[in-house]
């Protein structure tokens, strides 16, 4: 399936109409997976996966053919879609964290409306910061980054930026 900007703003436009819960979460997740979709090498192979303890939004597999970018990652990166009305917290990233520590990861998609709270000094991109020495890698889009994306290919080059930003402290909370 090729990528349609039509498609995508129309996935843009349910999740901005969304009244009900379910509904903010099931056209969060639509949108994103739509997206991934289009990106060679990476595949949704599950969507709200449920483990033993917990529930994973979308599980990706990455075959490694996009070399340009997803190659070293983990064969399997964990995505968590928070369509809420206030910035996600510390206590969200610890949940996505023993989600990649019991599974083995290191690397997920956080997928927000409103951002992270907190700086580089306190809160959730404290967490985000802190965790680069245990080799996770946490990046977060905002629903604004995902309005900013026009193509597979800018989604790409936007996941790179925010790859390296987060060894530069700059992690995007807003």
């Amino acid at each position: 399936m090729a990528f349609s900007l039509a498609e995508y703003q129309h996935l843009l436009t349910a999740v901005a109409q969304a009244q009900t819960t379910p509904e903010k979460g099931d056209t969060f997740e639509n949108l994103v997976a739509y997206l991934i979709a289009q990106i060679e090498g990476l595949e949704i192979v599950s969507r709200d996966a449920r483990g033993k303890a917990d529930e994973v939004d979308l599980v990706i597999y990455n075959d490694h053919t996009n070399i340009h970018f997803f190659g070293p990652w983990d064969w399997t990166i964990l995505v968590e879609c928070k369509n809420w009305q206030e910035p996600v917290g510390a206590q969200e990233i610890d949940s996505l964290l023993a989600k990649l520590r019991a599974r083995g990861l290191k690397h997920a998609f956080l997928i927000v409306r409103k951002g992270i709270s907190g700086d580089e000094y306190h809160d959730a991109v404290l967490k985000i910061l802190t965790i680069r020495s245990e080799g996770f890698r946490i990046l977060v889009f905002s629903l604004a980054d995902l309005q900013a994306v026009t193509s597979p290919a800018a989604f790409c080059e936007l996941v790179k930026q925010k790859f390296c930003d987060l060894f530069i402290d700059k992690v995007t909370y807003r």
